[in-house]
């Protein structure tokens, strides 16, 4: 049960007190170290987007750091990203080191992922520190085609892709908690809790329930399940759409066509 966080800095940045709620309220999740990825979008002289990425890692709780944006990435610029990852160290799993934590990073395919879930094990192969990195895998064998990939993928998903070859961010979801917001004069943010979106607008516009209107100045809500928002960071344009869910249950793979009457049992536990 991860905290994951993201924030386009489209039209400005947050202040300290913002980017205090928005991670403390994903610590909530996460205890187990933490990780912050800055991303600087850079146009060159061909109008081609070059990124700078600058990650801080840490494996102490946020809750025991005093943790400061300005202080690890100094000020942030304009139309930058910030993707976080609050790890909740599951009992299977070693304790967090730099290695597991996250963001994931491929400097050379220009991708960075925060992600609160699991992947099947049979889709992690020996390459694969952590099973979330068959999710970068994936997408690159699908031609960066996020619904094929998801469509691929099979196991619990509440993730934020960046991808800087197309300059383009992911929101994706199945029945793992995400939300989205946004406020006019700032930008774009993506969140584990809801409630963190809508305690981020009410310390800066100072109203406590969402409203919607044809301007909107503000906006939070829950993305749906088994839903992909891509939003074109150049244009600030949202596409949001579907995807059916792959089912692995013993040798029955929904994928794939097959022969008999399917059961699912869904149950709460652990």
């Amino acid at each position: 049960m991860c905290g994951i966080v993201g924030v386009f800095n489209r039209e400005g940045i947050l202040d300290e007190e913002s980017w205090k709620i928005l991670f403390s309220e994903a610590a909530k999740r996460g205890t187990d170290g933490f990780g912050v990825t800055y991303i600087e979008r850079v146009r060159d002289g061909n109008n081609n987007i070059n990124i700078r990425v600058k990650t801080k890692k840490f494996i102490n709780s946020y809750n025991d750091m005093n943790f400061s944006i300005d202080e690890y990435f100094g000020r942030l610029k304009l139309g930058s990203i910030i993707l976080a990852n609050f790890r909740a160290q599951p009992a299977t799993e070693s304790r967090s080191t730099e290695l597991n934590l996250q963001p994931l990073i491929d400097e050379q395919n220009k991708l960075v992922l925060v992600h609160n879930g699991t992947v099947s094990d049979f889709l992690v192969n020996n390459t694969c520190v952590i099973d979330s990195e068959a999710i970068m895998k994936i997408y690159l064998e699908n031609n960066r085609d996020m619904k094929l990939t998801m469509e691929k993928l099979s196991g619990g998903f509440s993730f934020i892709l960046y991808d800087g070859m197309k300059d383009r961010l992911y929101c994706v979801c199945d029945y793992k908690p995400m939300s989205v917001g946004y406020i006019r004069g700032l930008g774009f943010m993506i969140h584990s809790k809801e409630a963190a979106i809508q305690k981020v607008v009410q310390q800066i516009i100072g109203v406590n329930r969402c409203g919607m209107c044809i301007w909107e100045d503000y906006y939070y809500h829950p993305q749906n399940s088994y839903t992909i928002r891509e939003i074109d960071l150049d244009s600030g344009m949202e596409r949001e759409y579907g995807f059916t869910p792959r089912f692995i249950v013993g040798k029955m793979d929904t994928s794939k066509p097959g022969k008999g009457e399917k059961v699912f049992c869904i149950c709460s536990g652990g």
